[in-house]
């Protein structure tokens, strides 16, 4: 995940960035299964892990141990804005699997606190306030959550973003 950037960077800041411009981008046949969790989970598991050091140099993977696939993930964003799935993206830099998090509760007591839904919620609500920055100052959550999102396409800054965008490409 690069750390540079506006907040929030990942696949699902991405899609609801992409999703402001009519489309996503689902890397390989949708398929492939993705376990997500938020930053601020995993700033708990590290402060776990310094508390109490495990005896030897292992590595530990860090996850929800729920996965989902970016097919279902993509029709959830569809559902959520109107926004097309384009498959068959590339896949380089994308870490797919499931974690196994029996490890993480057992020994440091760990069960993610944020859900895969609210780190949606959130991924949406900072791409409108990236694109939409005049029309979100009004959105609420539940704006986001139940599918208002699409209806901000029609916003002066979206229009002056996807001009933009067209003269780069």
């Amino acid at each position: 995940v690069p750390l540079e950037g506006p907040p929030g960077n990942g696949l699902l800041h991405r899609w609801a960035e992409e999703c402001q411009i009519g489309w996503i981008n689902i890397p390989g046949d949708g398929s492939d299964l993705k376990d997500f969790i938020h930053v601020q989970d995993l700033v708990r598991v590290v402060d776990a892990v310094l508390s109490s050091p495990p005896p030897t140099r292992e590595s530990i993977a860090v996850g929800s141990g729920k996965g989902i696939s970016m097919e279902d993930l993509a029709a959830s964003y569809k559902q959520r804005t109107g926004c097309d799935p384009e498959f068959g993206q590339s896949d380089e830099g994308e870490v797919f699997g499931i974690v196994d998090a029996w490890v993480l509760e057992e020994r440091f007591g760990f069960r993610p606190q944020i859900s895969l839904e609210e780190m949606i919620a959130e991924a949406f609500e900072a791409a409108c306030l990236l694109y939409n920055s005049d029309a979100a100052d009004h959105l609420t959550r539940e704006d986001v959550e139940g599918g208002r999102l699409h209806r901000l396409r029609n916003t002066d800054s979206y229009t002056k973003h996807r001009r933009s965008s067209k003269t780069k490409t």
